[in-house]
């Protein structure tokens, strides 16, 4: 058993926070600019 290796819950912990953070960057950055993504999604 490797002595310095993370637990499979704090990995998993990190790629949820990294998903949020692009969802969060993707929708304001839809919300700002709704033309480059093809229109408006009112």
């Amino acid at each position: 058993m490797p002595q310095i290796e993370k637990p499979d819950y704090l990995q998993s912990i990190a790629n949820l926070i990294r998903f949020f953070c692009i969802c969060m960057t993707i929708a304001f950055q839809d919300e700002n600019n709704p033309k480059q993504f093809g229109g408006n999604f009112d």
